[in-house]
């Protein structure tokens, strides 16, 4: 199995997942992250545009991947490491200031601990299916 179609999925989940996230109702606010009653809020409007501006790197990336798979320009995955780096900061930036004003720290550690493993585990499972059922 190529690795490349990991990193793709991965990718166009990740966005799926930031924009499910910033449109949920799941806000102190009581609304999507963009919905009038959190734009209200000068610190939630700040942590929509960064979990925005991630999202729209993070589909960028997806799309370059595929791009990567049809064409294999040898300058696209360092591109993709930049831009996902780029999501990562932003992310990080808005989880940060998103738990110092609410000091939440708890669930953040344990939030990366997860994602940690989560990642480590889907390597392993990606390096145990291209072990065993390599075309």
């Amino acid at each position: 199995m190529d690795r490349r179609l990991m990193y793709v999925s991965f990718a166009l989940a990740a966005a799926l997942l930031y924009f499910v996230a910033i449109g949920h109702g799941g806000w102190e606010c009581n609304g999507g992250i963009f919905s009038p009653n959190c734009l209200r809020r000068p610190y939630i409007r700040m942590i929509g545009a960064l979990y925005l501006t991630a999202s729209l790197i993070i589909l960028t990336t997806g799309i370059l991947l595929v791009l990567l798979i049809i064409f294999n320009y040898s300058w696209g995955p360092i591109a993709a490491c930049v831009l996902i780096g780029m999501s990562i900061f932003l992310s990080m930036v808005g989880i940060i200031y998103h738990t110092d004003v609410n000091l939440i720290w708890s669930p953040v550690i344990v939030t990366v601990a997860m994602t940690l493993s989560v990642a480590l585990l889907s390597n392993l499972i990606f390096d145990l299916i291209e072990k065993y059922y390599k075309s």
